[in-house]
């Protein structure tokens, strides 16, 4: 138990790490829609050096095992990030700030003081961003089950 509850911490910390101190200006690339594949590969081989680095750490797990795993990240995160960051899959959806909020919510109620927004373009925008918070949950979940079936295999050769 002690072994997965640090590994889950580790993996949180890297996670963490890889996808904000370390994402430099540049890797934010991966949003284009042209050369974004060296931005989205580099953010994606920060993930894959910590996981190797932290399987590594545990010691107990065969070296083509950890690589494995660190490629495993990889493709998964470079997938997930691919599909949230491009205009033709999820990254289409755009969010709102607090204001535009308020401001879409009065027009579709009726309210003038929403401005002067058509009411179907203050509801595609809600949807839109209802849409884009989804897409931020979908990234976050995969990221961690990605975690998960790493912390599980690496288990498995503890025992």
């Amino acid at each position: 138990m002690t072994a997965i509850f640090i590994l889950l911490l580790l993996f949180q910390i890297k996670h963490f790490l890889a996808d904000y101190p370390l994402q430099r200006p540049w890797m934010l690339g991966k949003f284009k829609e042209k050369g974004w594949v060296l931005p989205l590969a580099a953010h994606c081989l920060v993930h894959a050096a910590f996981t190797l680095v932290i399987g590594l750490f545990c010691g107990w797990i065969p070296l083509w095992v950890v690589v494995c795993m660190a490629g495993f990240d990889f493709g998964a995160h470079f997938l997930m990030d691919r599909a949230k960051a491009s205009k033709k899959l999820l990254g289409r959806f755009e969010p709102l700030n607090a204001y535009q909020y308020q401001a879409m919510v009065a027009v579709v109620k009726g309210d003038p003081i929403g401005g002067p927004y058509p009411v179907a373009e203050a509801k595609k925008r809600l949807s839109s961003n209802r849409w884009f918070w989804h897409s931020i949950g979908l990234d976050q979940l995969v990221h961690h089950l990605t975690h998960y079936v790493i912390i599980l295999v690496f288990i498995v050769f503890l025992f």
